[in-house]
């Protein structure tokens, strides 16, 4: 009787590059984040600076809660800058949370501003194009070619 004729693959070696790949790639990832998050908040800023000092020194980029990424807000600590203090003070420090939400969207009193969609809207051809050759590098460290 003839014998069997056996291949054996050995896919171990493609799972510890995939899995190095992933490891890699997310950080790359997380670093391009970083660097476009930055690009958008001083184009939003630039776009703010106009008559809005103070509103355009509250733009701050976060790490998002799920660490994935980041996130570029009005920061929602508006800090006492001294001044009146007492009731309308206080009043006035709580309307300033919301400036960011006011100037994109506009109110029933004034037209919108925008200043963060436009400028995230002009980052994301270089994103793109940044996590193109940030997952290729990765690639290439992983093994993968």
């Amino acid at each position: 009787m003839a014998e069997l004729l056996t291949v054996g693959v050995d896919y171990g070696e493609t799972v510890r590059m995939f899995e190095a790949f992933g490891m890699k790639a997310q950080a790359r990832v997380l670093a391009v984040a970083f660097i476009t998050a930055n690009a958008i908040k001083a184009q939003a800023v630039d776009a703010m600076r106009k008559g809005r000092p103070f509103t355009s020194r509250n733009v701050v980029v976060e790490p998002r809660r799920r660490s994935d990424g980041y996130a570029v807000l009005m920061n929602r600590n508006v800090k006492d800058t001294g001044g009146p203090s007492g009731a309308a003070f206080a009043s006035a420090k709580s309307a300033q949370r919301h400036v960011g939400k006011w100037l994109e969207f506009g109110t029933l009193k004034m037209t919108a501003k925008p200043w963060l969609f436009p400028a995230a809207a002009r980052e994301e051809s270089a994103y793109l194009q940044r996590v193109i050759e940030a997952v290729e590098r990765a690639k290439a460290e992983a093994g993968g070619g």
